[in-house]
């Protein structure tokens, strides 16, 4: 076969896993509209139908070594969206043939995909930023955006390639996502399997938009990466500074909140990591309103396979984090899915890739999205590129 046509399938490849990484994101041109993330992934689908009809881009062997977590995985996510409903159940097929599509593809490819992901999701969110800072320097008018669909009904700041939440007391960077904790959910992970090699200017970019986002959950997770990170290459010596670095920051917030009561860090940073009931305040994915449903649920039988009795009172009410799928699903889909994703770090085994897949399963208890193309993607793709990845 031709080298150039290897090369050009290979580019259309990745082009497509950046697009279902890009668009399970949710980018604000589509948000609201009938083109919700199963849409996202059914194109993505579609897009890579070619793909399916080029043997060389697959190793069969991987797969019979994998099967079994394939499988996991694969009935885990259908059952969890089987007892939401069959339009839920129906909404997942699309991500589970990306999946499916994943596991077969050949462990270089993937690595190639997600350094390809990385740099031009670096530049897509580096344009973004610098927008969103000439922004905050400068007072230019800006446009508005509404979601058709009536949520987020206060609107956006319209910033040609940047939107920012127009009922926030304070600027946080999103991109053009929805939410800044979309972005998150997308970046981190690629910074996680960079190893937050900050001599990349790639991984760079990425890391200053996660500092923009002022995202509590973005840097607890930047925090115990970098002292994992620290541990894993033997550096006592750095390990004892990014400890030592998390309490200053932490002590810092504490005392500049203090001082500065009505500034962006006290409300965006500080605020939320006051700890009150049992809890941090900066964990608000579901409201108290939804907590007291899961107490009721958590103590009846329904806590197993879940109940939808509560779906219309909760619609608005915080809906990311786990509580509420314990809620519609119950305990056991979630531990079945926590399982199938731990047992994922088997398919190329290494401490980074138990790390990457704790981790994972760290973001889905706050953003409950294991069904995410961008979230498989790294699920599946990561173990592999932190092997092969030598950025110390």
């Amino acid at each position: 076969m031709m080298a150039y046509q290897v090369n050009k399938d290979v580019k259309y490849l990745n082009w497509t896993l950046f697009f279902g990484y890009f668009t399970a994101m949710q980018p604000w041109f589509f948000y609201g509209t009938w083109v919700k993330n199963p849409v996202y992934a059914l194109f993505t689908v579609f897009l890579l139908l070619p793909c399916f009809c080029k043997p060389y881009l697959f190793d069969k062997k991987s797969v019979n070594r994998n099967q079994l977590r394939m499988c996991l995985l694969f009935l885990s996510l259908l059952f969890l969206h089987f007892t939401m409903g069959v339009n839920a159940t129906l909404g997942v097929l699309p991500s589970i043939i990306i999946l499916v599509f994943l596991f077969y593809l050949r462990s270089d490819l993937k690595v190639e995909a997600l350094r390809f992901i990385t740099e031009k999701m670096a530049i897509c969110v580096g344009i973004s930023l610098a927008v969103h800072i000439v922004f905050l320097i400068v007072n230019i008018p800006s446009g508005t955006f509404f979601p058709p669909d009536g949520s987020y009904n206060k609107g956006f700041d319209m910033q040609y390639v940047n939107i920012v939440s127009s009922w926030m007391p304070y600027k946080r960077f999103q991109s053009v996502f929805i939410e800044p904790g979309h972005l998150i959910v997308g970046i981190f992970p690629l910074l996680l399997i960079n190893k937050f090699n900050l001599k990349n200017k790639y991984v760079l970019i990425l890391f200053i938009a996660l500092l923009f986002s002022l995202s509590l959950a973005g840097y607890l997770y930047s925090i115990v990466a970098f002292i994992y990170l620290s541990l894993s290459r033997g550096n006592v010596k750095k390990c004892i500074i990014s400890i030592a670095a998390s309490l200053c920051f932490i002590a810092g917030m504490y005392f500049y909140m203090q001082a500065n009561e009505d500034s962006v860090l006290t409300k965006a940073i500080a605020e939320r990591l006051v700890f009150e009931d049992g809890d941090f305040t900066g964990d608000n994915r579901v409201t108290d309103f939804v907590d007291n449903i899961y107490n009721k649920v958590k103590e009846s039988d329904d806590i197993y396979f879940g109940t939808h009795i509560y779906d219309k009172a909760m619609i608005g009410e915080g809906i990311n984090g786990y509580k509420a799928i314990a809620i519609r699903s119950g305990i056991v889909p979630l531990l079945l899915i926590a399982f199938a994703f731990f047992v994922q770090y088997k398919n190329c085994r290494s401490k980074d890739s138990l790390f990457l897949v704790l981790m994972l399963i760290l973001m889905n208890s706050q953003n409950f999205y294991p069904y995410w193309v961008c979230t498989l993607i790294i699920l599946i793709g990561g173990p592999y590129y932190l092997k092969i990845n030598k950025n110390e």
